[in-house]
């Protein structure tokens, strides 16, 4: 059984995760005035943090093919908007550098198809992970 501390680091942790990840399209859809890429990231944050709560709830043993499933979540989100939103990113905003001179479409396909790899890595180590607890010892 977790404890509560647990509990509020895989929720807090999760938020993290999804605001972190989701961020960069409020800003970018700020910068670019565009109310849909204001909208969008907040409504998959609040549905995403949903999902985790839900499922944590439920699953609480299956902790790591959730948070699997969320880092595959955020890379397919990350994929789609990096590729719509590309070349529509300034490159400063508020006289910071976006970092889009430094990093082109490619490599950041790229890098999210590596990240990708370690959602499935978390996802299959939470399935096959042996539950603790649920073995009982014989007393001799």
């Amino acid at each position: 059984m977790l404890s509560k501390g647990q509990n509020l680091g895989i929720f807090l942790g999760s938020f993290g995760a999804l605001l972190g990840g989701l961020l960069w399209i409020i800003i970018t859809g700020i910068a670019l005035k565009s109310i849909i890429f204001m909208i969008i990231p907040v409504v998959l944050l609040i549905a995403g943090m949903a999902i985790v709560y839900l499922f944590y709830k439920k699953y609480p043993d299956r902790w790591l093919v959730i948070l699997g499933a969320l880092i595959i979540f955020l890379v397919v989100v990350n994929f789609i908007f990096a590729n719509i939103l590309y070349q529509m990113i300034p490159d400063y905003i508020g006289g910071i550098s976006t970092g889009k001179d430094q990093m082109g479409p490619l490599q950041i396909n790229i890098f999210l198809g590596i990240f990708a790899f370690w959602g499935i890595f978390c996802i299959i180590l939470g399935v096959f992970k042996k539950r603790h607890g649920n073995y009982k010892t014989k007393d001799m």
